[in-house]
């Protein structure tokens, strides 16, 4: 696994949580800014994109069901591309790097978790 740089796009955010989790919902969101941040990516699957180690080609995050969640950095269902190469969600290609058939944690704070689990620091 190598850590990659992540850009997210601007999108549109929950606005809070207590907004998310409504009865009866009510659509209440926020313009949230693109940002980037880092995930996880196996090597097989950059290599797969074309990625050359030592280039500076950035993933792009794509968001399968608009808002994203209030607190930031949750990647639940998102795929990753890089440039036109078509992606698959983080969590499918984590999992099939580690033979997993789990969902493994998609906050920023479990990023230590995963480092532990796999070695890589």
């Amino acid at each position: 696994l190598e850590f990659v740089q992540v850009m997210v796009p601007s999108g549109s955010a929950w606005e809070s949580s207590a907004a998310f989790f409504a009865k009866p919902k009510e659509l209440k969101t926020r313009c949230e800014a693109g940002y980037d941040t880092v995930r996880f990516v196996p090597r097989a699957v950059l290599h797969d994109w074309g990625f050359e180690e030592g280039s500076q080609a950035q993933v792009l995050a794509h968001e399968h069901v608009p808002p994203r969640a209030w607190n930031g950095d949750a990647f639940k269902d998102w795929t990753l591309s890089l440039l036109a190469t078509p992606g698959r969600t983080w969590q499918d290609i984590v999992n099939q790097a580690k033979g997993c058939k789990s969902v493994i944690p998609t906050t920023a704070a479990t990023a230590n978790q995963l480092r532990l689990a796999t070695g890589h620091f």
